[in-house]
């Protein structure tokens, strides 16, 4: 059976339909797969177990200078 010049195009645009559709979801699934990884590494890293250390107290005031307090008078 021969088949006509417009069934041939039409029969090529609908494979190259599915072959898109077919590459969307496949990139879908690639980018669920990637996510998954990505959480379940997050929570299987070990917490760090470094303490920060608490910073010097600093007084509240700073003693004036007499220069800087004859400016701002």
């Amino acid at each position: 059976m021969a088949t006509t010049y417009r069934q041939a195009t039409t029969n090529n645009k609908q494979a190259q339909a599915t072959h898109r559709s077919k590459e969307c979801s496949d990139k879908k699934t690639m980018n669920k797969r990637m996510w998954r990884a990505k959480n379940m590494a997050a929570k299987e890293s070990p917490k760090s177990t470094t303490k920060i250390t608490k910073l010097p107290e600093f007084p509240t005031k700073f003693p004036q200078q007499p220069e800087i307090a004859k400016l701002t008078q």
